[in-house]
C-alpha cells in the first residue's frame, strides 16, 4: 500500500483502530478495502477515508481526496455512506458524504494553459490540459502527479495537510481538519488555505454533503430547512417542493432521476449558511461561518443536500479560513 505519511499525536485506541483499517486487506466488489480511519465518542462514530494514490476510496481528478466522511453511526442510524451500487475510483464522481471541490469552473493554471500544459485542482494535484476546449468539472481529466498528504492524528481530530511547491507562479499549504467534540453528537471542519506563490488565488470551494438516512431511498417527508427563504418555481420536477421554509420530496425520485436547483442573484450572509436536512428519525444539521456566493440543492440516488459555493480570494502570502459545523439529533430539531 502506498500510504500517505501519517504522525500520531497520541496513542489512543482510535488511533489503532485507523491503522487497522487501513492495513486492511479484504476484498468487495474486486476492489480492496480503502484506508480509513475512526474517530468515535460515546455519542458518535465517524468514519474518514484517508487519501491514497494507490488504493484511496476516491482517486479521480475532482475532488479533494483527503477526509471524505464515509459515514457517522449515531442514535441507532447511519447517515451518509454510499449513493449507488457500483463505484469507480478513479471516476471523476465516485465520492460520498462530505466531498468538497475547488475551482469547479475553472481550476488554477488551466485558463493560461494551452493542450498539454498543466494545471492544479486543489485537494488533488497536478493535471493536463488536453486541448483547446473549456474546462468541463465532470471530464475525467488525467492525473499526472498526484501530490502527497500528510496526516496527524489525536484522539478526537485528524488533519490532513497538503502542499504545492510555487510552480509557474502557483502555490499554496492546505488543511483539513475534522474535529469530534468529546461527549456531543456533533464534529467541526475547518479547512485553511494559503497562497504561496506568486500568482492571485481565486477560486470557488463547495461541499456535496451527501446525507443518506440508513442506506434507504429517499422518502417522501425528506425536508431540507433553510434559513434563507429560497425563490423561483415552486417544484422541482413535481417531486420535490419549494416554500419559504425550505424544499419537501413529496414524490419517491425514480431511480436515475436527480433534482437540481440553484439559488443566486443575491447577497447570502453568512447565517444564511446554515441548514436541516430531516429524514426518518434523525435530523442533520450543517451551519457553515462563510457567507455563499450561491447555495445549490441537490439530489441523486439515495443522497440530498445543500451545497453552499463560497469564493475564495488569496493575494499571494495570505491565509483564508473557514469551517462546517455537523450537528446530528434523533428526530426532527
Amino acid at each position: 500500500m502506498n500510504y500517505s505519511t501519517i504522525t500520531a499525536l497520541g496513542r489512543s485506541r482510535v488511533f489503532f483502530q485507523a491503522l487497522a483499517a487501513a492495513a486492511a486487506l479484504a476484498v468487495t466488489g474486486g476492489l480492496r478495502a480503502a484506508p480509513e480511519a475512526v474517530l468515535e465518542n460515546p455519542a458518535l462514530r465517524v468514519r474518514v477515508y484517508l487519501p491514497d494514490s494507490a488504493e484511496g476510496y476516491y482517486r479521480g481528478p475532482r475532488f479533494d481526496w483527503s477526509g471524505m466522511v464515509h459515514s457517522v453511526e449515531t442514535g441507532g442510524h447511519t447517515i451518509f455512506g454510499e449513493w449507488k451500487a457500483a463505484r469507480d475510483p478513479a471516476a471523476t464522481d465516485n465520492v460520498v458524504g462530505t466531498a468538497g471541490e475547488f475551482g469547479m469552473d475553472s481550476p488554477l493554471g488551466y485558463d493560461e494553459s494551452g493542450p498539454g500544459g498543466d494545471f492544479f485542482k486543489i485537494g488533488v494535484g497536478r493535471l493536463i490540459r488536453p486541448d483547446n476546449e473549456p474546462y468541463r468539472f465532470n471530464r475525467n481529466y488525467k492525473i499526472v502527479e498526484p501530490l502527497p498528504w500528510r496526516v496527524d492524528r489525536t484522539e478526537h481530530s485528524i488533519t490532513f495537510s497538503q502542499t504545492l511547491p510555487a510552480t509557474s507562479g502557483w502555490g499554496y499549504e492546505y488543511s483539513k481538519e475534522i474535529e469530534l467534540a468529546p461527549d456531543k453528537q456533533e464534529f467541526v471542519i475547518r479547512y485553511r488555505l494559503k497562497n504561496t506563490g506568486t500568482k492571485p488565488i481565486d477560486t470557488t470551494y463547495y461541499c456535496h454533503n451527501f446525507v443518506v438516512f440508513d442506506g434507504k431511498p429517499l422518502a417522501p417527508g425528506t425536508r431540507v430547512v433553510t434559513a434563507f427563504k429560497p425563490d423561483g418555481l415552486p417544484t422541482i420536477k413535481d417531486i420535490a417542493s419549494i416554500t419559504a421554509a425550505g424544499i419537501e420530496l413529496v414524490k419517491p425520485l425514480p431511480e436515475g432521476d436527480s433534482l437540481w436547483r440553484e439559488f443566486g442573484g443575491r447577497t447570502f450572509t453568512a447565517a444564511d449558511n446554515d441548514t436541516a436536512i430531516q429524514g426518518p428519525g434523525t435530523t442533520v444539521r450543517i451551519t457553515g461561518d462563510t457567507a455563499p456566493e450561491k447555495m445549490v440543492f441537490y439530489a441523486i440516488g439515495k443522497a440530498i443536500c445543500i451545497e453552499p459555493v463560497i469564493r475564495i480570494k488569496l493575494a499571494p502570502g495570505e491565509v483564508g479560513t473557514w469551517s462546517d459545523r455537523y450537528r446530528f439529533a434523533d428526530g426532527e430539531k
